[in-house]
C-alpha cells in the first residue's frame, strides 16, 4: 500500500511539473505581445482591456511558478541543507517588503542578530515571502509585523497582521493544496503558498503554529532549532584563502561590492573571497572613489544607498573614461518592472531582485568574469 501511494504521489508530481512547464510557453506568448500592444496603444478603452489581459496572464504565471516550486520541493529530498544566517535572510526579505509599508499598511520588523539554523537559503526565502505576502494581502489597512528572536534554543519567527483573520474551523485546512478560506475568495491568490510553507517547515524539522481571530488579525509562528555560528570555520577558510591568494594575487579578478547593509555586504564578501579580490563600499561615493583607484573587473551595487545612490553611481561611472567599461550587476529590493528597466537604462548588464538566489548570483559573477577574461585574450593590447 505504501509503494502504491508513493507511485500515486510521484505521478501527481510529474503531472503538475509537465503541465506547469507546458503552460509557460503559451503564457510567454500572451504576455510579450500584450506588452508590445500596450506600448503603441493610446485608446483608453483598448488599453484597459490590454491591461486586463496582461494582469491575468501575470496571475497565471504566478500560479505556474508556485506549482513548479511545490513540485520542486516535493522532489528535492536530497537538497543540501547548510548552516545559514537566519538573521541576514530575514533582514534581506524585510527590506524588500518595507517598500509596501509606505502604503496604507505599516510594516515594522525586529530581527535579532547572529541567529543560525540548518536549512537552505532558497527554501527559507520562500517561507518568508509567502507568509509576508499573505499578511499584506489580507491587511488592506493596519499593521504587519515581523519578529525574529531566540528563545529556549530555538529561533522563533513571528508574522503578525491586523487583517481579516481566519475562522477557527478553517485553521486546520489552510495548509491544504488549493484551499482558500471563506470570505477571501475575492482576494487574488491560488491556495498554494501555505502548502509550500508547511512542506518546507517540516523538511527543516521545524514547527508552524497559527493563531487567528476573525476581523482582528492573524499570527503565524515558525520555530527552528538554533545551531552554532559557522564563524570559526569561516575564519579558518578565509585564512586558507589568504594564504593561497598571497601566491598568485595578481591573477585574481577584482569585484567591488557597493552595499550599505553591513551584514549583507560582508556576506557577499565571504561568498566571493574564495575566487576573487573583493573591495567593499558602504555608499556610492566611496564606491566611485574605489573604482577610479582600483578599476575592478565587476561592480555589484545596491540602488538605495546614502550620499550617492546606485543610479547616480552608474551614471558617473559611465561618464568617466577610467570606469566606463566596468560591467555592473544591480542588487535591489525594488523588483518592480519600472525599476528593473531603469537599472538597465543606466547601463547595468543585469538586475537581480533581493532576496536573491545565492547560486544564481555566484554563477552570474563567474560568467561575467569569464567573459571579461576571454574578451581581454582576443583584444589587441595597446603598446
Amino acid at each position: 500500500q505504501a509503494v502504491a501511494l508513493g507511485h500515486t504521489l510521484e505521478s501527481k508530481v510529474r503531472f503538475f511539473t509537465h503541465a506547469s512547464h507546458e503552460l509557460r510557453t503559451p503564457l510567454s506568448l500572451l504576455v510579450a505581445p500584450t506588452q508590445a500592444l500596450l506600448t503603441g496603444e493610446s485608446n483608453p478603452n483598448k488599453r484597459a482591456n490590454l491591461d486586463l489581459i496582461l494582469r491575468n496572464s501575470r496571475r497565471l504565471e504566478g500560479l505556474v511558478d508556485k506549482l513548479l516550486t511545490l513540485t520542486r520541493f516535493d522532489q528535492s529530498n536530497d537538497e543540501e541543507l547548510k548552516t545559514i544566517s537566519l538573521s541576514a535572510i530575514a533582514r534581506e526579505v524585510a527590506e524588500q517588503f518595507s517598500v509596501l509599508g509606505e502604503q496604507d499598511t505599516s510594516f515594522e520588523y525586529d530581527i535579532e542578530e547572529a541567529l543560525y539554523i540548518h536549512a537552505s537559503r532558497e527554501g527559507l526565502i520562500t517561507i518568508f515571502n509567502n507568509l509576508l505576502s499573505n499578511a499584506f494581502k489580507f491587511t488592506t489597512q493596519g499593521r504587519v509585523e515581523l519578529n525574529v528572536y531566540a528563545s529556549q534554543q530555538q529561533a522563533v519567527i513571528e508574522f503578525k497582521d491586523t487583517g481579516r483573520g481566519i475562522a477557527e474551523v478553517e485553521a486546520s485546512k489552510v495548509y491544504d493544496l488549493f484551499y482558500r478560506t471563506a470570505g477571501n475568495t475575492n482576494v487574488e491568490g491560488s491556495g498554494v503558498g501555505l502548502s509550500i510553507v508547511k512542506k518546507l517547515v517540516d523538511k527543516y524539522a521545524g514547527q508552524i503554529e497559527l493563531q487567528s481571530t476573525l476581523l482582528k488579525g492573524t499570527q503565524f509562528s515558525v520555530k527552528f532549532a538554533l545551531v552554532s555560528s559557522p564563524k570559526q570555520l569561516q575564519t579558518q577558510h578565509n585564512n586558507q584563502i589568504k594564504t593561497e591568494r598571497h601566491i598568485n594575487e595578481e591573477d585574481l579578478a577584482t569585484v567591488l561590492i557597493a552595499e550599505d547593509n553591513d551584514e549583507l555586504r560582508h556576506y557577499l564578501h565571504n561568498e566571493l573571497a574564495a575566487k576573487y579580490q573583493v573591495l567593499m563600499a558602504d555608499n556610492g561615493k566611496v564606491a566611485m572613489e574605489l573604482m577610479q583607484k582600483h578599476v575592478p573587473d565587476l561592480l555589484i551595487t545596491d540602488l538605495m544607498m546614502p550620499k550617492m545612490d546606485g543610479f547616480a553611481l552608474l551614471k558617473e561611472a559611465h561618464n568617466c573614461r577610467i570606469t566606463c567599461h566596468i560591467p555592473t550587476i544591480i542588487l535591489t529590493a525594488k523588483g518592480d518592472h519600472e525599476s528593473r528597466l531603469k537599472g538597465l537604462n543606466h547601463f547595468a548588464l543585469d538586475v537581480i531582485t533581493k532576496p536573491f538566489d545565492r547560486d544564481e548570483l555566484l554563477l552570474k559573477v563567474d560568467n561575467w568574469i569569464a567573459w571579461i577574461n576571454t574578451y581581454h585574450q582576443y583584444t589587441p593590447q595597446e603598446n
